[in-house]
């Protein structure tokens, strides 16, 4: 007699969301030198369902002088 066992782990690497949050000055929806990033802007990250997973309020970029970044981390 033969045995197979058949294991699904269900491994899912972890990932990271982010970016910036900026006046768009011109109105062309890209950012562009000179276009001011926006601080204290809460940022909210939803289940493709609608659940909502995690918030964030934007900041200044680690090492940056740039005050509209924000990211989420160890995303599933």
């Amino acid at each position: 007699q033969q045995y197979y066992i058949n294991i699904d782990a269900g491994y899912v690497k972890a990932a990271s969301i982010g970016d910036n949050v900026w006046l768009d000055l011109n109105g062309n929806g890209f950012f562009q030198t000179g276009e001011p990033g926006i601080a204290n802007v809460k940022v909210l990250l939803y289940t493709g369902t609608g659940i909502l997973t995690d918030s964030t309020v934007t900041s200044f970029q680690p090492g940056g002088t740039f005050s509209g970044y924000y990211r989420f981390s160890n995303v599933r």
